[in-house]
């Protein structure tokens, strides 16, 4: 759903070296749902690890998922997947695990999505690079 791009660095994922990561990472949320994982480059998602991406990621995979609901309500599966979704449940998780003690990895700029509405896809226009 990142047009087989990092959603990190905006690199181009090869077919054998694709990660999926957890947005919100895993050992806070111990949940694994479609609305929380992301396309990554194996560099970006072992640097990410168990930590926050930065905040300005946060628009990214609401509009993201909003995409997703919208444009495959009629799936079961994504039905399924979320069906506990809201809106602002995203930056709301970001947050409370900010607030308890989950790191937050750095970065030097973020990557830049234009996102499709016609056809719910996301298009890389500009990439930036997660820094240890």
């Amino acid at each position: 759903f990142e047009q087989n791009n990092c959603f990190y660095c905006g690199k181009q994922l090869s077919a054998i070296a694709i990660h999926v990561d957890h947005f919100i990472p895993w050992s806070f949320v111990k949940e694994d749902k479609l609305w929380n994982f992301v396309l990554s480059c194996p560099e970006c998602n072992i640097k990410k690890s168990d930590k926050l991406p930065s905040k300005s990621f946060i628009s990214i995979i609401h509009n993201r998922n909003r995409i997703i609901e919208n444009f495959l309500s009629s799936n079961l599966f994504v039905k399924q997947q979320f069906s506990n979704y809201k809106p602002d449940l995203i930056q709301n998780l970001w947050h409370y695990a900010k607030q308890s003690g989950v790191k937050q990895i750095e970065q030097h700029q973020s990557i830049k999505y234009h996102i499709d509405p016609h056809y719910g896809k996301l298009i890389v226009a500009d990439s930036g690079k997660i820094s240890n």
